[in-house]
């Protein structure tokens, strides 16, 4: 029972759809519009309305952050980040994590630079 759709039936479907689509957002409730002064939320606040989490996965951290798994690999390399040892997967702690976004600087964090400090031998 194979019916096959005309140019007229997909433009009744297509207006149907638009009518549908109008009349949910006439009904959705409206947000407030955010104040001028307020800025976007930046990264730190998108993991402090989680503060209950006490670790972060590679797979949620890329995706609060909005950064690649290669970027988060990249940082960890540099001794930017670290992820807690002896875990199969990746799992970066909620302190560590605001450590790395509260330096922002780019700067080594001060436990690199006390390993580079320490004569190695």
């Amino acid at each position: 029972m194979n019916h096959i759709l005309t140019a007229q039936d997909i433009d009744s479907i297509a207006q149907r759809v638009v009518e549908i689509l109008g009349e949910r957002l006439a009904r959705a409730p409206t947000l407030p519009a955010p104040s001028p002064q307020q800025a976007p939320p930046g990264p730190e606040s998108l993991l402090a309305k989680r503060s209950g989490k006490l670790a972060y996965s590679l797979q949620e951290l890329s995706a609060e952050l909005g950064l690649s798994k290669d970027t988060l690999y990249r940082f960890e390399a540099r001794g930017l980040l670290r992820s807690l040892p002896g875990v199969r997967h990746k799992f970066y702690s909620y302190k560590e994590v605001e450590r790395f976004l509260s330096t922002g600087s780019g700067d080594p964090p001060s436990w690199l630079a006390a390993k580079r400090s320490r004569p190695q031998g």
